[in-house]
């Protein structure tokens, strides 16, 4: 009896063996992997090895490698809390970022510089305004009474608010006497920190020589609360009165003309008959 349990033993090891190595050379076991049973399971412990030829190398790849197989338990999943980004992740929650000094938001607006002082030439009006002094250019004419004066000043807004206003021009002879204007020129829509040069045209110089040249600027009654007046600019221009010039060079020149033909006439000789 125990022979014959023997022999049955031996034959099912040599079948199984023949088995293994027929499952062997179809598809390839490429490693071997024993896993214990956890030690609070109740039972005779058991253990299985599978054994088969040595795994061949395989080429490298870029691929990303197949996980190997853990006999441990699986890590749990780590969660997060709702809206929360990673990071490096360009989410729309988070930590805001810090900026440095002189860093400005995306969407926020860079106001003009407006507390400058003015300057040497500049009269303040009512800390709202700065005007410049008045300046002049002179065009001549062929025309004996025509001719331009160009007048022209500058203006700076030191406000909080866009002003519009008008400026006019002028100009008086010696006497006093008005000879030329261009009134109501506009300055529209001149905007916190901005500076604009308003200028003009003046027609009408003629021979006049010493011109007084006048530029008044009218602004809003009251800006941001504090009350304006009109503020009027002043220089002095000498335009050359060319007609003058010549007529002086043309009695000048005849007079030179007649003292050399005087100066040209033969004298009469002493005891000469006529």
């Amino acid at each position: 009896m125990t022979r014959g349990v023997a022999a049955a033993a031996l034959a099912t090891m040599l079948l199984g063996g023949g088995v293994a190595a027929a499952h062997a050379a179809g598809d390839e076991v490429r490693s071997a992997l024993t896993c214990p049973e956890p030690p609070n399971v109740r039972g005779i412990e058991l253990s299985a090895t599978v054994l088969g030829p040595p795994p061949k190398p395989e080429p490298t790849s870029t691929a990303a490698p197949t996980p190997v197989p853990s006999c441990g338990p699986s890590a749990p999943p780590v969660s997060r809390p709702s809206g929360s980004t990673p990071v490096g992740s360009s989410g729309g929650s988070g930590s805001p970022s810090t900026r440095g000094p002189g860093s400005v938001a995306p969407g926020a607006s860079v106001e003009p510089v407006v507390d400058l002082p003015p300057g040497p030439d500049e009269f303040e009006l009512g800390g709202v305004l700065y005007l410049g002094g008045l300046s002049s250019g002179y065009s001549p004419s062929p025309n004996p009474f025509g001719g331009d004066l160009q007048l022209w000043f500058t203006v700076r807004n030191v406000s909080d608010s866009a002003i519009t206003m008008r400026a006019d021009f002028w100009m008086e002879g010696p006497f006093g006497n008005r000879i030329g204007q261009v009134d109501d020129v506009r300055v529209v829509n001149l905007k916190p920190g901005e500076r604009r040069t308003i200028s003009a045209d003046v027609p009408g110089v003629g021979q006049w020589t010493l011109i007084s040249a006048h530029a008044r600027l009218t602004p809003p009654k009251v800006v941001d609360g504090t009350e304006l007046t009109p503020v009027t600019r002043d220089a002095f221009v000498f335009a050359p009165p060319w007609l003058i010039g010549v007529t002086a060079a043309a009695l000048l020149g005849a007079a030179a003309v007649r003292h050399f033909l005087r100066r040209a006439e033969l004298p009469i000789v002493a005891g000469e008959t006529a």
